[in-house]
C-alpha cells in the first residue's frame, strides 16, 4: 500500500497533493 501523495509523499520536491498536507508551491 504506497500510494504517492496519500499520506506520504517519495520526494519532497515532488508536488504532492494529500489529504492530509496542503500543496507546496
Amino acid at each position: 500500500r504506497a500510494s504517492p501523495g496519500r499520506e506520504r509523499t517519495p520526494d519532497p520536491n515532488l508536488p504532492h497533493i494529500g489529504p492530509r498536507f496542503p500543496p507546496k508551491g
